[in-house]
C-alpha cells in the first residue's frame, strides 16, 4: 500500500496522502476542491485495480459476463484487506479537508467508524455497477461475494459446522449490500463525480450528531452540494433536480450498508471481528 494502514489510521501528514511540499520545502494541505479529489480517487482506483486478483486456476473462479474478466471468491484474508485498504482511501480523503484534520484521533476514529465504511461501499458498489454479473458483490481487488453462501465454496468448507446458518445470514448480507448500493448505482448510472460528492458528503454529515463536532463545515457542505445539483442539471436537464434527490437519497442506503456490515462481523467467519488486522478492529470498536 502507498502508506500503512497504521499510519493512516493513526493519522501523521504525509506528502504521500493530504500534503504537498511547496517551493521552499514546507508543507501544505494538498487541496480538496473536486478536481483534486476526482484526481485522488482515479489515483485510488487505479491502486485498487493494481491488487486485482483475476486467476483462473484456483477453486472459485468464475467469468464474468459484464465485464469478460475471471474473479475469484472472496476470502476471509480478502475481506480483512479490503477492509483495511478502504479505511486507508477513506482517512487519506478526509485529511483533505481541514475540519477532519482538526478532529482529536478519537473523533477522527468515530467518523471513520461510519464514513470510513461508507466510502469503501461506495467504490464497491461503483465498481459492482460497473462490472458484475447481477447478483454479484465485487471488492476493490476484484473478488466477489455472490448470495450463495455455496457458490464456488469449497467441498471441505461446505461441510464446515454451521455452513447452513451462516449460508442464511450471508445471503441476506449481500442481498442487501446490492439492493441498497449496487442496484441504485446502476440504475442512475452513477459516474465518478458523483461518487466523489457522496463521500465528501458522507464525510461532512455524520450520523452522530452531538457525538463529532466539525468545526466551520457549513460552507464546505453547501459547496458540494450546490457543485452536484449543477452537476445534475447538467447531465439530464430535463429531471436535473430529481437526480439530485434521487442521489442525495443514496447516502441513507449507504449508511443501512454500513449498519449491515457491522450486523455480519456477529454472525459471518468471514467478517469475524477478532481475525481483523488491529486497526480495523480498532474502528469496528470505536
Amino acid at each position: 500500500m502507498s502508506q500503512s494502514i497504521d499510519v493512516a489510521i493513526n493519522y501523521s501528514p504525509s506528502p504521500a496522502s493530504s500534503v504537498d511540499s511547496d517551493d521552499n520545502g514546507e508543507l501544505s494541505v494538498a487541496p480538496s476542491d473536486i478536481d483534486s479529489l476526482l484526481h485522488l480517487q482515479r489515483d485510488q482506483r487505479a491502486q485498487h485495480d493494481a491488487y486485482s486478483i483475476h486467476q483462473i486456476d484456483v477453486i472459485g473462479c468464475v467469468q464474468m459476463k459484464t465485464y469478460g474478466r475471471y474473479h475469484r471468491r472472496a476470502r476471509a484474508n480478502d475481506i480483512n484487506f479490503n477492509l483495511k485498504l478502504g479505511l486507508e482511501n477513506a482517512n487519506e480523503w478526509g485529511n483533505r479537508f481541514e475540519p477532519y484534520r482538526n478532529l482529536s484521533q478519537k473523533d477522527r476514529n468515530l467518523v471513520l467508524s461510519e464514513f470510513g465504511f461508507g466510502f469503501l461501499l461506495i467504490d464497491q458498489g461503483y465498481k459492482t455497477a460497473q462490472r458484475a454479473d447481477d447478483g454479484y458483490w465485487l471488492l476493490q481487488n476484484d473478488t466477489f461475494m455472490h448470495p450463495d453462501y455455496f457458490f464456488a465454496l469449497s467441498e471441505e468448507d461446505a461441510m464446515k459446522e454451521n455452513a447452513h446458518q451462516k449460508a442464511e445470514f450471508h445471503f441476506a448480507f449481500v442481498n442487501e449490500l446490492v439492493k441498497c448500493v449496487s442496484d441504485p448505482f446502476k440504475k442512475l448510472q452513477i459516474d465518478e463525480f458523483e461518487c466523489a460528492t457522496l463521500k465528501t458528503i458522507l464525510l461532512l454529515t455524520p450520523s452522530f450528531p452531538g457525538q463529532v463536532v466539525y468545526k466551520d463545515i457549513d460552507y464546505l457542505h453547501n459547496k458540494f452540494m450546490s457543485e452536484l445539483m449543477e452537476h445534475c442539471a447538467q447531465k439530464s436537464p430535463e429531471n436535473g433536480p430529481e437526480r439530485f434527490g434521487e442521489i442525495i437519497l443514496l447516502i441513507s442506503s449507504i449508511r443501512c450498508g454500513v449498519k449491515a456490515i457491522y450486523n455480519q462481523t456477529r454472525v459471518s467467519d468471514m467478517f469475524h471481528l477478532m481475525t481483523f488486522d488491529p486497526c480495523v478492529k480498532n474502528i469496528f470498536l470505536s
